[in-house]
């Protein structure tokens, strides 16, 4: 009996615990979480119509949104054996009434921004991505002489990124777009990281990822939806003012909504801590499988050796081409 007694008492002890660090971290980086309910107006690509937002609490919180009433419930867990680590289930229930062209999302909202943080999206956002950019159809090779040469900055084509000049900076992305569902930052001024992941999606597919910073870039918002809304635009090969299609979602009473993810705050001395703590935590959001050998890795690597061999080699000029040279892409490609 006493040993049941100390297990729940452990639990409760670890719970309160694990809240007062969660207050102490927000606090240390002046986050705030929110919970929102988003309309739109399909006939003008997703322009956003109307919204309702609450911040998250430990209860549940009733919200309404024209012809919909919502319930929100949050659950907060600290992960064990990781410090400063915390799952994070936000249930959305449509109680009463409907709502159609519509998604929910959450909002994480940082106070302590500068246009200096690094931001990592893996595999689509490196540094913001906030580089000069050149708007070109795919594929994009630079054809203005002006901008090629040993001491030119880093350019990049029309790729979603936050604005390097004056005026509105946003990101708007898919939870597949990535190399793992994920976005975190390092600032160099608070030394100090953070990291989201979260699983490719629900059963209303990818998550939407979006991250806007304000005027003055002293604030930041990540969100996550579900389902995925661009709002006007969406990025589609090289083109980021691309027209949406995205669908939103028709509600009614009975509907419900999960998102889940995993945050993850931590000292960052330098730009590298960001990187490691990616590297050793990008597996954890991800199903264990096991793996089904089907073919040892000398095997495809002698398939591939034949092909190129017989099909890719340019004898004339001694190089191995990246296609079969049916178009100038395919001779030969950086990247």
């Amino acid at each position: 009996m006493l040993k049941y007694i100390f297990i729940f008492s452990f639990i409760i002890s670890t719970q309160l615990f694990a809240q007062e660090n969660w207050q102490s971290n927000l606090s240390k980086y002046k986050c705030s979480i929110k919970a929102r309910i988003n309309q739109y107006d399909t006939d003008r690509y997703n322009v956003l119509t109307s919204f309702t937002e609450t911040d998250i609490n430990e209860s549940p919180v009733t919200i309404r949104l024209n012809e919909s009433e919502w319930q929100i419930t949050p659950t907060l867990q600290a992960v064990a054996m990781q410090k400063n680590v915390y799952d994070l289930k936000i249930e959305y229930v449509c109680k009463k009434g409907y709502l159609n062209d519509a998604s929910v999302s959450l909002d994480l909202n940082f106070n302590t921004w500068t246009k200096e943080n690094y931001l990592l999206m893996p595999a689509a956002v490196y540094n913001g991505n906030r580089f000069q950019a050149r708007t070109m159809p795919y594929m994009p090779f630079w054809n203005d002489t002006s901008d090629l040469g040993p001491n030119k900055p880093i350019l990049f084509s029309d790729v979603p990124r936050l604005n390097i000049k004056e005026g509105p900076s946003r990101i708007q992305e898919r939870s597949g777009s990535m190399s793992v569902p994920c976005l975190g930052f390092h600032s160099y001024a608070q030394k100090n990281g953070f990291m989201l992941l979260s699983h490719q999606g629900n059963e209303k597919g990818d998550y939407g990822y979006d991250v806007e910073e304000n005027k003055d870039r002293s604030k930041i918002k990540f969100t996550l939806s579900s389902p995925v809304v661009r709002e006007q635009y969406k990025y589609y090969i090289s083109d980021t003012k691309y027209p949406t299609d995205d669908k939103p979602s028709n509600f009614k009473a009975g509907d419900k909504v999960v998102i889940s993810v995993r945050l993850y705050f931590f000292d960052s001395p330098g730009l590298q801590t960001l990187f490691d703590t990616f590297f050793a935590k990008r597996n954890d959001m991800i199903a264990r499988v096991s793996q089904r050998n089907v073919m040892p890795f000398s095997e495809a690597f002698r398939v591939q050796q034949i092909k190129y061999n017989q099909s890719n080699w340019e004898s004339k000029f001694g190089y191995f081409s990246v296609g079969l040279r049916e178009n100038y892409y395919q001779d030969w490609q950086i990247g």
